[in-house]
């Protein structure tokens, strides 16, 4: 059976675009329909890279539609998929239960509130789920992601490459995703590090308009980050297929050890 936890936070958070912009519509556009080999493949490479086998422990945090969480579900690990968005998780428990996983694990909670200690053999943070607010908060998330894995495990952080973002900036792009037009206009703020892109889609003679703002970290600022958290064993890569990590990767994926 496939099970949600829901939590109640014990603050008020404020108001910030994730609320806006992580809905039902971005679900559907933007999360559905991801092809079924890129997951098997990204698990693969997680897999390999760390060695696991089940029943090893992972949490996925901000999980969005779980396709991650329920593949290392069905793979007999035991995963807990977290996101602060409770429709999302409706979506993945369904998607689960019609992929025949019976065992997948979604938990409510927003990862500003993550409160877990030593609980995990690695934890993952992937398809660009950290760096949504500010430094301090983002500092926060970081310190209460390496306190959920045990010692000797490990955590594990796909982001954009700040570096070849920059070098390959597009203020105006456009793409079609099956019926729907989508257009983002951006501007890096410099003082900030971060990425502030408005977001239109256009569907059916409807549009509805929205605005991300991700903070791009350099390889060294998370190398830093991890020291604060006296991380170690940090390993660089620029992709899914395990390749090097350099200005012209499109993607920055680091790992890094908590001490026993």
């Amino acid at each position: 059976m496939c099970l949600i936890i829901t939590h109640t936070y014990v603050r008020i958070l404020s108001m910030d675009w994730t609320e806006d912009y992580f809905d039902s519509e971005y679900a559907q556009t933007m999360l559905s329909g991801l092809d079924k080999e890129r997951t098997t493949k990204q698990v693969d490479f997680i897999q390999n890279l760390f060695g696991l086998e089940p029943p090893a422990t992972i949490a996925d945090v901000g999980c969005g539609l779980g396709r991650h969480t329920i593949e290392l579900a069905r793979r007999g690990f035991n995963v807990q998929g977290f996101d602060s968005n409770a429709h999302y998780l409706k979506q993945a428990s369904e998607l689960a239960a019609k992929s025949g996983v019976s065992d997948a694990f979604f938990v409510h909670k927003d990862m500003r509130e993550l409160d877990i200690t030593s609980g995990f053999d690695i934890l993952l943070s992937v398809w660009v789920s950290f760096g949504y607010f500010d430094d301090e908060t983002n500092a926060d998330v970081f310190s209460r992601m390496v306190r959920a894995i045990k010692p000797g495990g490990n955590v594990f952080i796909d982001v954009e490459n700040r570096d070849y973002i920059l070098n390959h900036y597009q203020p105006k792009t456009w793409k079609m995703k099956g019926e729907t037009l989508i257009l983002d206009r951006s501007h890096f703020d410099h003082t900030r590090s971060v990425n502030v892109c408005k977001r239109s889609l256009l569907r059916k003679g409807e549009k509805k308009t929205t605005q991300r703002e991700i903070r791009l970290y350099s390889a060294h600022e998370l190398i830093d980050m991890a020291k604060q958290e006296d991380l170690y064993d940090f390993k660089l890569f620029g992709n899914w297929d395990g390749s090097a990590y350099s200005i012209r990767s499109p993607r920055l994926i680091f790992t890094a050890r908590c001490g026993l």
